[in-house]
């Protein structure tokens, strides 16, 4: 599972940055980097890409969003320790929407951001507001491994002691466990807010640069910021 990610989010940056044309807007290179950045942002969270094609295509800044979206599905079922064979179309499909809802209500601010107009070197500072989903969900996530793992001991229990059905008992409590998880996870998608305090951070810029304007690690980071997943 670590390793699919690594490669989804490697597609992303790839789609974010290094297959964008150079910036063309606004009347300074700061505009032009700003107007690049927050148009990958909102291709990004969003969904939206009318500016993000002024760079790329539609159909890269759509299939961009389908896979941030798709990243934050898979991210939670490595995060909540969902079983592969429980992996289902539909599981994955309801935890991608989870991820539309909670990454539409996601911000960011480019506090300020300079570079040489002749060297094209800069720096951009972002101001990242994710959302509280992950503490939303943290009382109920808790509760459901806590029952999950309490049922699970009981059938070791009852194996030990002879029961024939323990396999199916497993796999039962298994699926269980998933669907809980998922509806933990819509039932809170709605109520997650922006933090009110933002997380500032600080990246190199270089607007010539053959991987785009923001490195590939800084994005990486910026990814999992936004998502909640940095922690």
């Amino acid at each position: 599972m670590k390793k699919l990610l690594t490669l989804m989010l490697s597609a992303i940056v790839c789609l974010q940055f290094t297959a964008c044309a150079l910036p063309t807007g606004g009347n300074t290179i700061q505009d032009k980097s700003a107007g690049f950045v927050n148009a990958a942002m909102e291709a990004s969270y969003y969904g939206k890409v009318d500016n993000y094609a002024e760079y790329a295509s539609e159909d890269s800044g759509k299939e961009l969003y389908d896979s941030e979206v798709t990243y934050f599905a898979y991210y939670m079922m490595n995060l909540c320790e969902i079983a592969e064979e429980c992996q289902t179309e539909d599981v994955i499909e309801r935890l991608t929407n989870v991820g539309k809802t909670v990454m539409g209500k996601v911000k960011w601010e480019i506090s300020e951001i300079t570079v040489d107009k002749q060297t094209g070197m800069g720096q951009v500072e972002l101001a990242l507001y994710p959302t509280d989903f992950l503490d939303l969900i943290s009382d109920d996530y808790n509760t459901a491994v806590t029952t999950f793992n309490d049922e699970w001991t009981k059938v070791q229990e009852a194996a030990q002691s002879g029961a024939t059905d323990s396999e199916e008992r497993l796999n039962s409590l298994e699926k269980q466990y998933t669907e809980d998880i998922v509806k933990i996870a819509e039932q809170y998608a709605e109520a997650a807010q922006p933090v009110s305090t933002a997380i500032t951070k600080l990246y190199k810029v270089d607007y010539n640069g053959n991987d785009g304007i923001i490195s590939d690690t800084d994005w990486d980071e910026v990814d999992d910021i936004m998502m909640g997943f940095d922690e």
